[in-house]
Formats: C-alpha cells, sequence, structure tokens
C-alpha cells in the first residue's frame, strides 16, 4: 500500500495516511511498518525555470557534481503495477520534476557552496 505526498510539504500525507491505517486496521489487516524516506532535492518546473531537470543534472556532472532525478515512486514500478494505492499524483510529479543533491555528512560547506553556485549557474544564463 503506497500513500501519496501532500501538496504543500512533499511529506506523505498525515491525514491520508491515518484514514487508510485505520480503514485496514477495522477490516483486520493493519499495517506492520510505516517507512518515511527523505532526501536533499529541489524540484524544476521547466514551464517556470526555463531548463529541466535533466538540464541542471547535466550541468552538475560537468562539474564533476553527482545528482540523481528523484526516486521512482514504488507504485509507478513494474513490480508494484496491482499495488494499492492511495492519492493523487503529487510523487509522480516529484519524480518527473525532482533532482536529488549531494548530501551525507561528509558534505562540507566547500562542497555544499560548489553544489550551489554550479546549480545557480544554470539558472543565471
Amino acid at each position: 500500500m503506497f500513500i501519496d505526498s501532500e501538496e504543500r510539504s512533499w511529506n506523505m500525507d498525515p491525514a491520508l495516511a491515518c484514514a487508510v491505517i485505520e480503514q485496514k486496521a477495522k477490516a483486520g489487516k493493519a499495517p506492520k511498518a510505516l517507512v518515511l524516506v527523505h532526501l536533499y532535492c529541489l524540484t524544476i518546473d521547466p514551464q517556470v525555470a526555463g531548463v529541466t531537470r535533466e538540464q541542471v543534472r547535466l550541468a552538475l556532472e560537468a562539474e564533476n557534481i553527482e545528482a540523481r532525478p528523484v526516486w521512482k515512486p514504488m507504485h509507478l514500478q513494474p513490480v508494484f503495477a496491482g499495488a494499492e494505492m492511495h492519492g493523487g499524483q503529487v510523487s509522480a510529479r516529484l519524480f518527473d520534476q525532482g533532482l536529488c543533491l549531494p548530501s551525507g555528512a561528509a558534505l562540507s560547506d566547500e562542497d555544499r557552496a560548489r553544489v550551489i553556485t554550479s546549480v545557480s549557474r544554470v539558472f543565471v544564463r
């Protein structure tokens, strides 16, 4: 079972999650786990930004900075084609427009500044 993100925060929609969990519990099928993930990413609306997520990714790659598209939502992956899905299309849009940026405890202030500068250059043309 997959719960879509909410538009405002991109987090799992808590009201929808509660409603689905309650519904499943009443049917005797309460979930055993709730898996949450987080990434450092940005979304790029090509209509607003004038560039695509892929153009930004390639610009970072040219600077030897690894960036990846936001993970494909589980409910859109072939292995889960028949899985139960609750919510709208927020996660699908995040996949289309989202770009994961470098992160982690080893990322220095210099590394972070390099990523920010490289991303900014793509938008300031």
